[in-house]
């Protein structure tokens, strides 16, 4: 199922989905990839809605420096 390991992640983290206020997703724009994080997003936070920054959408996929990058623009 979509969404099953984040939903475990929370669980195990001792969270609940409302505790989540900020996703930083992978969307790197691709129709197949972006649609199933979504989906698998909704299915791990159901009606809880954070904020959600997808930088790739906007800077493109940096490779080998996207992790340096994004822990910098979150």
């Amino acid at each position: 199922r979509a969404g099953y390991a984040m939903t475990r992640a929370i669980e195990l983290a001792g969270l609940s989905p409302t505790d989540i206020d900020h996703i930083n997703a992978h969307a790197t724009g691709t129709t197949v990839g972006d649609v199933a994080e979504s989906v698998a997003i909704n299915n791990a936070l159901g009606t809880h809605m954070p904020a959600v920054y997808a930088p790739k959408a906007a800077l493109g996929h940096s490779v080998g420096a996207v992790g340096a990058v994004e822990s910098i623009l979150t």
